[in-house]
């Protein structure tokens, strides 16, 4: 293991400082001649990335003269030396791929060295002098950056060799240990043991047919499961409690018997193992290698070949596991039956279907008889695929609830009549119990319902009540069931079972007890023994068990203490959730009560449990693989109910109440104190891939709670108070409207890049958190939070302050990444690749889930469908493919093009696609039916990229001929917009689709007007070719991506670079917008796919405030945004409840003075020095209109009550009311200097205005006469705003001379109000339907002086 502090290699700082001059130049050296050897290391890029840190270090020693200085840059340059040595050294031999990977990082770094030390090469030698001071700094920054870049070389390294040793070991102890090498429990891990047919623990024993019973119905499948001719899949449906599992139970007991069962796989929605798809198929692959030793060979030696496909996804399980191994068995049986029980009981749907489509396709090529018996309820998301015609083909359905009623009734007599004669004869010792009648009224009572017959006959048995008559004459007491609802006799039976467990009168404190153990066993994610569940839920120990012997009917109660306690039936909880089933209130369970109670106990005993290194391992270094007995010591230091907490607690805060108080300030104190030791237990446990969605689930629901209290805030204080708030959380961070010690949205934000960032660190070994994760984290507020774990632990120098853009860099790609997009939902990510594959990934995450095969050549463009239910690629093969999401297959393949398809793209409705090619034409398609409805024609070379305009009645194309065209598809006619030298790579539609966006060989980007054709802007800034550019759907800002293997960020309103976000190491051939716009995908030549926070870093400095004065800000009526409008040409969108900044809209070229939310507040108006009022979506930021009409400053602007029109008061003495939809304006004339504030009445008929000179105007807003002019004030009137009153309505204004005047609506001044001691700038007014008051707020002064006034 390599050890190492700070200050760099203590073997470097040992040399002879006499020699230091020597050893300088023979570092220089040495470091010259290793970049000569590095030819043939297989990292791109790194020669030339020594070669340029080379000239710098070189240009540092000519002028710098601070000899400390130089002997750490030796220091440094020696280390590097003896890095590169080892590289070059091992190159002859074949670098392993984790150095090459370490490698890779370490030219990555040396790259960013070189770029931002690049001055201190390139300056000449005077202007170095003149410099020398910033020269200073600049090397102390180039050592600690090249002390970072060996230092993470050598943890990454580190944690490779503990790899490499581990892995040795392990071939060690297989050579000397006596075990079977090919057994495939050492290398399937992740089956679900609990899952099988025969397994004894784990789940709710399933009994098997009473003889006699289902004869024609098993009779029937046993012919199905024997005949060589018959189809591949069986599927049994039926509603809950019709006996499905009982009969998956008995045909497995029967062909194991005959030894043709090959594996199985019984669902259950209590267990998170068996509720999960992914588990199925390795599973089924261990069973199945079990079953036969030629089975074990192939399927073991297919996973030594790929232990990843244990955790991938199902296509690649599938066929890893399954159906790659098994083609080429020799001895194969003639017939091999694979069963799956309650499919329905899956928690994924979609992976459901996916999983039945597979089966359906690759299973039926096997070379022998591989048959499948599948059970589940008639859901819907099951029964569509089985009645897709491909699968009809291939499958055959048995409805249990269309067999004849009385064949099943006589079914169950006899199972009744046998259990309760056995009943009589042992427990009563009477043989003639029960009498026929009671035996009848009790077949009836079930009603075809095997779970009824079987729940009853648990009841009257019950060995801890020993009452069987009693049970049996009340349960048939009872009122018999209306029979309208299929689950009426049931329902009755479970009513009747939980009130006699009921206490009795008086125990009300019992019965809510038992309410919240049976809301904990319904409501929890995995199944959990009694004494975990009463640590869990906070009872005394011992109080579960007695409380449940009552319910052994319903409940399966184990006999040992560490087994789980599960329902019997899954029909039970589904009625315990259902208030019109349940109707008991003492035994209702309402899920968002019991999940928020859940909630807040795991977090309670995260907080007082969880601590660093909770496993006392003595080894920093040591990796998780490598901890001697491992499991037994988790069991020993986690306790069960803790396992629990960390894995499940935010499932539960997903349900749980948001206004939870309580439940909000354990999470605030989870948050604060616990994370890192939380994702120490899940590295150990090896669930850190739940790490990102439980910090996503717990940030949305924070959020969502904080909405709500604004909210509620807003209702209950004055508008001169709530800005007393906000001015206070504007000034600090750490101010909310309840406050808390820490902001914990951004703490669990920040966990999330740590996870993503360090992903395969911790995942390996839960030390490397505080070793090798957190030292390197930027000094943010998660490492100010958390810098105290930083005692013992090697110390660095500081990093960045705040994350890089990079969020996650996604590999898997064997070539070139020549497309990538967001699905429309923002939760999937697709990519295109030259390795002729499209992969599928969470884009929260970067896991990728499905890989669409079919392609024979490159896959240079990929689509979503706006419904997100399809993805549609262009090839190389000349074809294009549409997909299906769920299932990942090709539903249609459309052929036409006659060389290369370069780019897709569906219309907005996804009815069409738009084409283009190598054979220079554009063509549009009818998706439904494939068939090629156009062509157009125009283009002289490829066309290179084509899309829809927002509104779907324009296409946009460019093409290698130096143009870009658009095309008008209802007239069918076209403008050619020229101006690019070379060829178009790449075009994009603005949202509002008045502009396109280009990219071209020539470097540059250009901005056209749709409208005219004209090329409006040039954007220039990359070194090569660009090939993507892509709006962010404010309108404003654009990504483009180049062959200099970066991607610009610019303003497309003002042309203006805004960063450049560096990171491949190939040409970016594809960038894309999240749909939100908070994060931005590139797709590159270096194979790779890079997820990014464009914003990162951008506000971190001044997040708080406009660089200006701020002019004016507003609430969005439901108090989830707030605008603030400043000197600084910008309008910012708020937070209100966290003070974060949401998003910067730019477009005004001048100070913007007024703003106002629409009355449904999806859209801001904002007035602007500029003489313009612009018009914005306040979601997404988008500018979809701006108005021009005054010839001065826009001072004040206004919504109709019913957002159809906008006024807008001017320094050129003019209100404007506006059209909002088509733009057109009524002009107010009547003052004689500027108009500073304007507002419309309820009604919307008139406006009201107060200007400079000293007068308010009343207008008539449809003709714009002048209604009435109000004269009083002595200064300019600042503020105006309508006020409903007991005598009508009344006008308010407000004046620079301090005062309030009330005027009625004919003019005439009702009263002046006095009390400001400086002039008033803004009035507020409530509404009709609320206490009449308006707040006065004056232009200088401490809001808390606000004046509050009633009418």
């Amino acid at each position: 293991m390599l050890l190492f502090s700070s200050s760099g290699s203590s073997k470097s700082k040992a040399k002879n400082k006499n020699l230091a001059g020597v050893a300088s130049a023979t570092a220089v050296t040495t470091l010259t001649i290793v970049k000569e050897s590095l030819d043939g290391v297989p990292v791109p890029g790194l020669k030339n990335a020594v070669g340029g840190l080379l000239e710098i270090i070189k240009a540092v020693k000519k002028t710098h003269e601070n000899d400390q200085d130089l002997r750490d840059l030796d220091t440094h340059i020696n280390d590097l030396n003896e890095i590169l040595t080892s590289v070059y050294e091992e190159k002859s031999t074949g670098l392993p791929p984790a150095l090459i990977d370490q490698t890779s990082r370490l030219s990555a770094d040396i790259e960013k060295i070189v770029e931002s030390s690049g001055d201190l090469r390139s300056q000449s030698l005077v202007l170095r002098f003149l410099t020398h001071h910033d020269d200073a700094a600049a090397i102390i920054g180039l050592n600690r950056s090249l002390e970072q870049a060996i230092i993470r070389f050598q943890i990454g390294s580190s944690i490779s060799v503990h790899q490499g040793v581990s892995r040795i070991e392990r071939r060690i102890e297989r050579v000397l240990a006596p075990r079977d090498d090919s057994d495939p429990f050492t290398l399937l891990r992740s089956y679900a043991q609990d899952a099988r047919y025969d397994s004894t623990s784990g789940r709710a024993t399933i009994s098997r047919c009473f003889t006699g019973t289902r004869s024609d119905l098993l009779e029937e499948i046993f012919n199905w499961a024997t005949d060589p001719n018959a189809k591949a899949i069986y599927w049994l449906c039926g509603r809950a409690g019709t006996g499905k599992s009982t009969i998956a139970q008995t045909v497995a007991e029967a062909l194991h018997q005959r030894q043709i069962l090959g594996a199985t796989f019984f669902f259950s929605r209590d267990a998170a193992e068996r509720s999960n798809a992914l588990f199925v198929f390795p599973t089924l692959a261990y069973q199945l290698a079990r079953f036969r030793d030629s089975f074990r060979s192939r399927i073991v030696a297919s996973v030594s070949k790929n232990p990843d496909s244990l955790s991938s996804m199902l296509q690649t399980q599938l066929e890893t596991l399954i159906t790659d191994p098994l083609r080429d068995v020799d001895d194969a049986p003639s017939t091999v039956v694979l069963i799956i029980d309650a499919l329905d009981e899956c928690a994924d749907e979609d992976l459901v279907q996916e999983m039945l489509v597979l089966l359906s396709s690759c299973i039926p090529k096997l070379p022998f008889h591989m048959k499948i018996f599948i059970t589940s309820r008639p859901d819907t998301h099951i029964r569509s695929k089985f009645d897709e015609p491909s699968m009809k083909l291939i499958s055959e359905a048995s409805l249990l609830h269309d067999i004849d009623i009385s064949v099943v009734q006589n079914d169950i007599k006899l199972y009744l009549d046998h259990h309760l004669h056995w009943i009589g004869k042992e427990v009563l010792g009477d043989k003639t119990w029960p009498s026929s009648e009671e035996l009848n009224g009790l077949v009836e009572r079930a009603n075809g319902l095997f779970v009824y017959a079987a729940s009853s006959i648990a009841y009257i048995g019950d060995k801890t009540a020993r009452i069987p008559k009693q049970r049996l004459t009340s349960l048939l007491a009872d009122k018999p069931p209306d029979g309208k609802s299929p689950f009426a006799q049931i329902d009755g039976l479970y009513r009747h079972i939980l009130g006699a467990s009921l206490p009795r009168a008086g125990s009300s404190g019992m019965a809510q007890r038992l309410q919240s153990i049976l809301g904990a066993i319904v409501v929890l994610i995995d199944p959990l023994p009694a004494h975990a569940i009463e640590s869990l839920i906070s009872l005394q120990a011992g109080t579960i068990r007695p409380m449940v012997d009552a319910l052994h009917s319903v409940l399966s109660v184990p006999d040992e203490p560490d087994e789980p306690l599960r329902v019997f039936h899954q029909s039970f909880p589904d009625f315990m959730i259902d208030p019109n089933r349940c109707t008991n209130p003492r035994l209702l369970v309402e899920p968002k009560i019991h999940h928020s109670l859940l909630a807040l106990q795991c977090l309670k005993l995260m907080n007082s449990s969880l601590e660093r290194n909770i496993c006392r391992v003595n080894d920093p270094f040591i990796l998780n693989a490598d901890i001697p007995n491992l499991a037994q010591t988790l069991d020993s230091s986690i306790e069960p109910h803790l396992k629990y907490a960390c894995r499940f607690w935010a499932l539960h805060l997903k349900h749980a109440d948001p206004d939870d108080q309580p439940l909000r300030e354990a999470l605030t104190t989870f948050v604060t104190t616990k994370l890192l030791y939380w994702l120490e237990v899940l590295s150990l446990t090896q669930h850190l891939d739940s790490a990102i969605t439980s910090l996503n689930v717990a940030h949305t629901w924070y959020q969502e709670e904080e909405s709500k209290r604004l909210r509620l805030v807003r209702k209950m204080i004055p508008v001169s108070e709530q800005f007393s708030i906000l001015e206070e959380q504007l000034r600090s961070r750490e101010g909310k409207i309840i406050r808390t010690k820490m902001p914990v949205p951004s703490l669990l934000h920040e966990c999330q890049r740590f996870v993503l960032r360090f992903f395969d660190h911790i995942s390996k070994s839960a030390n490397h958190i505080y070793h090798s994760s957190l030292p390197f984290t930027p000094r943010s507020l998660l490492y100010q939070q958390f810098s105290t774990e930083l005692k013992d632990v090697v110390r660095v120098s500081p990093t960045e302050s705040t994350w890089d853009p990079t969020l996650a860099i996604m590999q898997g790609h064997s070539g070139t990444v020549w497309s990538v997009c967001f699905s429309p939902d923002g939760s999937k990510i697709a990519s295109g690749s030259s390795d002729c594959t499209v992969y599928l990934r969470d884009s929260s995450t970067g896991t990728h889930t499905k890989t669409l095969k079919g392609h024979s050549q490159s896959v240079h463009s990929v689509c979503f469908s706006p419904d997100g239910m399809k993805i549609a690629s262009g090839s190389g093969d000349l074809g294009i493919r549409i997909w299906d999401l769920v299932t990942g297959t090709c539903i249609k393949t459309l052929n036409g093009h006659t060389q290369s398809v370069w780019s897709v793209y569906f219309s907005p409705d996804g009815s069409s696609l738009v084409s283009g090619s190598g054979d220079c034409s554009v063509r549009l398609w009818n998706v439904e039916t494939g068939v090629m409805m156009k062509t157009l024609e125009g283009h002289t070379r490829s066309v290179s990229s084509v899309c829809f305009s927002p509104d779907g009645l324009r296409v946009a194309s460019a093409s290698d001929d130096s143009t870009v065209r658009l095309w008008n598809l209802a007239r069918e006619t076209h403008t050619t917009m020229k101006g690019h030298t070379q060829a178009v790579r790449s075009v994009c539609f603005s949202p509002d689709g008045t502009r396109l966006a280009s990219g071209s060989s020539d470097r540059t980007v250009r901005l056209w007007d749709c409208a005219t054709g004209a090329c409006t802007k040039t954007l220039e800034m990359h070194s090569s070719s660009v090939w993507a550019v892509h709006f962010l759907c404010d309108g404003v800002r654009i990504a483009t991506g180049s062959g200099d293997h970066s991607i610009g960020l610019w303003n497309s309103v003002t042309g203006s670079h805004i960063r450049t976000l560096a990171g491949h190491s190939g040409a970016v051939r594809s960038v894309s917008f999240s749909p939100d716009g908070t994060r931005l995908i590139s797709g590159s030549s270096d194979y790779t796919v890079h997820l990014w926070d464009h914003n990162a870093g951008m506000h971190a400095k001044k997040v708080q405030q406009h660089s200006g004065p701020i002019q004016s800000m507003c609430f969005s009526p439901d108090g989830s945004k707030l605008a603030s409008a400043s000197d600084d040409h910008n309008i910012c969108l708020w937070n209100p409840s966290t003070a974060a900044l949401n998003r910067t809209l730019r477009g005004h070229s001048a100070p913007v003075y007024a703003l106002c939310f629409s009355p449904d507040g999806t859209s801001i108006a904002s007035g602007s020095g500029d003489n313009t009022v612009m018009l914005w979506n306040s979601t997404s930021g988008a500018l979809p209109r701006s108005f021009e009409g005054h010839t001065r400053a826009v001072r004040s602007v206004c919504f109709s009550s019913d957002g159809s029109k906008i006024a807008s008061g001017s320094d050129d003495c003019k209100v404007h009311v506006w059209d909002r939809i088509q733009g057109g304006y009524v002009s107010l004339v009547g003052h004689s200097q500027a108009v500073n504030s304007v507002c419309f009445s309820p009604d919307g008929t008139s406006v009201a205005s107060g200007s400079a000179d000293l007068t308010v105007c009343l207008w008539d807003s449809v003709t714009g006469s002048l209604l009435t002019t109000m004269k009083g004030h002595s200064a300019s009137v600042k503020a105006v705003c309508f006020l409903p009153s007991d005598d009508g309505l009344r006008v308010i204004s407000g004046s620079e001379d301090h005062t309030l005047r009330l005027w009625s609506f004919d003019g005439t001044h009702v009263q002046t109000l006095k009390g400001h001691s400086d002039p008033i700038s803004s009035l507020c007014s409530r509404g009709a339907q609320q206490e009449r008051r308006f707040y006065g707020i004056p232009l200088h002064g401490n809001l808390s002086h606000s004046g509050v006034y009633e009418a």
